[in-house]
């Protein structure tokens, strides 16, 4: 294109420098004719230039819309894992809340359990204890008693001759 323009100029000005007055006239005509063809062709020129410039810009703007349709679908998809992935995060937060209350539970029923267990322990220890005193005061009540009727088995014994001197005494 710019070859023809530089072409067209080189020869509207070669017949410009080697004109007469009456060759002048025809040649300023011709000139305006070459000038208004030149106007026709460069303005054809530009007509095609906008034409495909139009073209050019037509494509580059469908291909930016299948990018952008492009681009929000997979935004869409994005949206839609997060949001799953949100909800699979509160799920697990609320298992997990779940899982500590139920261990909580748990633990307080053993501490609880452990507790009774101690209870129960400390009172079968006092009960052991209260038991083993009154074995011993039993102990000590038999040990006494034996001692009182070995006393008494002897005191008969060596009271038993003089009983019978003095029964036969007073019969």
């Amino acid at each position: 294109m710019d070859e023809k323009k530089k072409r067209l100029k080189r020869t509207w000005t070669k017949k410009k420098k080697g004109q007469s007055a009456h060759g002048r006239k025809k040649k300023k005509a011709k000139a305006h004719m070459d000038e208004e063809h030149f106007r026709n062709l460069m303005g054809s020129q530009k007509i095609l230039e906008r034409k495909r410039y139009a073209h050019e810009l037509e494509l580059e703007t469908d291909q930016l819309s299948k990018e952008i349709r492009y681009l929000e679908k997979v935004q869409q998809e994005l949206h839609s894992k997060q949001s799953n992935l949100e909800s699979d995060c509160t799920k697990l937060t609320n298992e997990r809340e779940d899982a500590i209350l139920k261990q909580n539970l748990e633990m307080g029923k053993i501490t609880d359990e452990r507790e009774r267990l101690s209870k129960d322990r400390d009172k079968l220890a006092r009960k052991l204890k209260e038991l083993s005193q009154d074995y011993d005061r039993l102990k000590q009540r038999w040990k006494k008693y034996r001692a009182r009727r070995k006393l008494w088995i002897l005191s008969f014994i060596i009271l038993m001759p003089c009983i019978d001197i003095a029964n036969t005494v007073i019969l």
